[in-house]
C-alpha cells in the first residue's frame, strides 16, 4: 500500500466484543504535534530528577518501545551493554507499572506517594544511568535527521583552521564532561589497573565511544577528530593510514597530559615494542626467529584491537602455526605467560 515506508510501527486495532466490559480509559497519543509534546530528552531527564508521573512515564514507555523496533543490531547490542538488559526489558517493566488497573490498586492501597514510588522504581534503569539515557537521545536525533541527497550545496566560506579549533575544543569539553567514562575507559585499556576487565570487553567499550561521538550532536568520526589535530600541528600526518577506535586512545592521552604529541596508535605500539625488545637484549635475552614471529602478530593484533586476548591464540594468523599449543612449544608453558604479561603491561594504552 505505503512502499516509501521502512516499516509499520503503530496498529489501529478494532474490537467489537466485549469492549464494555471493562473501564478503559483513554491512552495518549504519542504521535502529537512536536511543538505540543514532551521531547525525549525532557522525559529521560525527568527519570533523574525523580519528577516523572504515571502518564509521562507511559508516554515515555511508548515513546521507547517505537524506538526499540528501529534499532540496528550494532544499537541494541550497546544499549544492552550500558544497560545491562535489552530496551525491551525496561519498557515492558514501565508498561506494567503504569497499567490503569495496576496504578488504581496502588493509589488505592497507598495513595499518590504510593503511586509516584512505583513509578520512579520502573524509570529507576533510566534514572541512575546517564550514559544510557544520552544513548537512547542520540539515536533518536540520529533517526529523525533527515538527508538531502537531492538539492546541491553551495559554499558560504572556509575555515579550516577554524573549525578545527573549534572541534578540538569542543572534544575537550567532551572529555571533561564525561570524565568518569573516560576514565573507566583507561582503567579497561591498560594492562595494570584493567586485568580485570577481558580485553575484548575493554575494546568493546572504546568502539561504543567511538559510536557515541559519531551520533549527533558531536558527529566526530575518528578520522575527523584526528584531521582536526593535523590541521592544528598537533597530530603527526602518516599518508595512507585510516584511523579508527584504538587512535582515540592517542588523542585521549594527549589530552590528558600523559603524550607530548598525537601519534598512530599503530607507531606507538611498535615504538614500544622495538624499545622492549632491545631492552631485553641489554639483560641478555634473544629471541628466536620462530618467537619473533608470533611477537609480531601479536603486537599487530594489539595495535588493531589495543590489547591482546588470549583467546586470539587460536584465530588467524596464530593457528598457522598450531594455535595456543603452537605459543607454548615455542616459549614454553612458563616463559609464555610471563610473556603476554609484560607485553600487556609494555605495550597497552
Amino acid at each position: 500500500m505505503t512502499p516509501d515506508v521502512r516499516e509499520k510501527t503503530r496498529f489501529v486495532v478494532v474490537d467489537a466484543i466485549g469492549v464494555t466490559e471493562s473501564h478503559k480509559r483513554e491512552t495518549p497519543v504519542v504521535e502529537q504535534d512536536d511543538a505540543k509534546r514532551t521531547s525525549l530528552r525532557k522525559l529521560l531527564g525527568k527519570t533523574a530528577g525523580g519528577t516523572i508521573d504515571e502518564d509521562e512515564a507511559e508516554e515515555l514507555g511508548l515513546r521507547l518501545s517505537r524506538l526499540s523496533r528501529t534499532l540496528t543490531a550494532e544499537d541494541q547490542a550497546e544499549i544492552t551493554r550500558l544497560a545491562g538488559e535489552p530496551l525491551d526489558a525496561i519498557t515492558g517493566r514501565i508498561a506494567t507499572a503504569v497499567d490503569v488497573d495496576h496504578v488504581d490498586r496502588v493509589r488505592q492501597a497507598d495513595g499518590a506517594k504510593g503511586v509516584h514510588w512505583m513509578v520512579q522504581q520502573a524509570v529507576q534503569p533510566l534514572a541512575a544511568n546517564k550514559s544510557l539515557r544520552d544513548l537512547l537521545t542520540y539515536i533518536n536525533t540520529d533517526q529523525r535527521i533527515v538527508y538531502d541527497e537531492v538539492n546541491p550545496d553551495s559554499l558560504l566560506s572556509v575555515g579550516p583552521v577554524e573549525m578545527a579549533q573549534q572541534t578540538v575544543t569542543s572534544w575537550r569539553e567532551y572529555l571533561a564532561e564525561h570524565h568518569d567514562e573516560i576514565t573507566s575507559i583507561q582503567v579497561a585499556l591498560t594492562g595494570y589497573g584493567g586485568r580485570d576487565v577481558r580485553p575484548r570487553a575493554a575494546y568493546q567499550q572504546l568502539k561504543d565511544l567511538a559510536s557515541r561521538i559519531a551520533r549527533p550532536p558531536h558527529q566526530w568520526t575518528v578520522e575527523r577528530l584526528w584531521q582536526a589535530y593535523e590541521q592544528l600541528g598537533a597530530a603527526s600526518s602518516e599518508p595512507g593510514i585510516k584511523h579508527g577506535p584504538p587512535d582515540l586512545v592517542s588523542l585521549i592521552r594527549f589530552e590528558l597530559g600523559l603524550d607530548t604529541e598525537v601519534r598512530p596508535y599503530r607507531s606507538t605500539v611498535e615504538s614500544r615494542f622495538a624499545n622492549w625488545v632491545e631492552r631485553q637484549r641489554q639483560a641478555g635475552v634473544s629471541f628466536s626467529e620462530d618467537e619473533l614471529w608470533w611477537l609480531e602478530r601479536i603486537v599487530d593484533t594489539m595495535a588493531t584491537s589495543v590489547r591482546f586476548d588470549v583467546a586470539d591464540l587460536d584465530r588467524v594468523p596464530f593457528t598457522e602455526r598450531g594455535g595456543t599449543d603452537g605459543f607454548l612449544r615455542v616459549f614454553g608453558d612458563d616463559r609464555a605467560e610471563a610473556v603476554l604479561n609484560e607485553l600487556d603491561q609494555e605495550l597497552t594504552a
